[in-house]
């Protein structure tokens, strides 16, 4: 019986910071996307007209030099953009 109460003992000391981790991970994470709401985009249309973009998670070329996937939608669309904004800014 001693190591049986030992146990509920050792669930109980370990459960409360493991709570408390979850639980600042879970706020942390909610803080984190409230205030970065209005810098993501999910539609290339309603970027803002920029000369600068930063793209995550997209890449012209793989690591292998290979070009990347051309059913990257959102890349092209991206690229589309960008290459008007240069060709109003040239002019």
């Amino acid at each position: 019986m001693v190591g049986l109460r030992h146990f509920r003992l050792f669930l109980i000391d370990a459960s409360f910071p493991t709570f408390l981790g979850l639980l600042t991970l879970g706020l942390s994470d909610y803080w984190v996307e409230t205030q970065a709401t209005h810098w993501l985009y999910d539609r290339v249309e309603d970027l803002p007209q920029a000369n600068i973009a930063l793209v995550l998670g997209c890449a012209k070329t793989l690591s292998s030099s290979r070009s990347n996937s051309p059913s990257n939608i959102a890349l092209k669309l991206l690229l589309k953009r960008l290459e008007r904004i240069n060709a109003a800014t040239s002019s």
